[in-house]
């Protein structure tokens, strides 16, 4: 991508610069979040990224260690994927009667009369890459060092699922998913009630693809 220097590697940068703390390629995820969250933020942002209060995170696992360098990677692979299925919409759209706006970023709050008159192609990206950092992040405490485990198309896949809900909703998923029983997990997350009763092919077909990537999963 023609900025490799933003998400974790400009937040890594914005947390060496300001406090001189050094991090490693194997800083602790958790300990990564709270010196995010501790650094003062550069002058004029042209956009904040806030991760989730511990309160309101997934429930607990073990710390473990993430190598931000494949994290980056994820989301640059992820951002890329996103912008080719979403497509840059500038002006305030509706799915199932929720407002959406940019590359599939739900308005929340005041961000509807925010972007009433629509949205930059900068903010767009700003947005998007906002969200994915943001999901990764709860895959993270949700799955914990297992998600290291597993390939980076699966990886990708419950990226996707948590970008778009269907798997942050479905717990049993999940855990069949921590368990690596694959192919339960495919069927469960297909025993979805937005996969039975959407109107909208490409939902389904995203789901299916997700469900075939789950099943093809081979233990580590």
């Amino acid at each position: 991508m023609a900025h490799q220097e933003n998400k974790f590697d400009s937040m890594i940068k914005l947390i060496t610069e300001s406090d001189s703390k050094l991090v490693d390629k194997k800083t602790s995820f958790d300990t990564l979040l709270e010196m995010i969250d501790a650094a003062p933020p550069p002058p004029k942002p042209a956009y904040t990224i806030t991760f989730p209060a511990q309160a309101q995170a997934a429930p607990a696992v073990a710390p473990h260690h993430v190598d931000v360098g494949s994290a980056v990677d994820l989301i640059n692979t992820f951002e890329d994927k996103a912008k080719q299925e979403e497509g840059l919409k500038t002006k305030i759209y509706y799915v199932d009667h929720k407002p959406h706006i940019g590359y599939g970023h739900l308005l929340v709050g005041n961000e509807i009369v925010k972007y009433k008159h629509g949205i930059s192609v900068e903010d767009a990206e700003a947005l998007l890459q906002h969200d994915i950092v943001k999901k990764l992040s709860l895959v993270h405490k949700q799955f914990g060092s297992v998600f290291n485990d597993y390939s980076k198309e699966l990886q990708l896949t419950i990226l996707d699922g948590f970008y778009r809900g269907d798997l942050a909703g479905s717990p049993h998923t999940i855990q069949l998913l921590k368990d690596k029983n694959f192919k339960a997990a495919a069927k469960e997350y297909l025993n979805n009630k937005e996969y039975k009763t959407t109107s909208l092919s490409g939902v389904k077909n995203r789901m299916l693809h997700n469900a075939k990537v789950m099943a093809n999963e081979v233990n580590q």
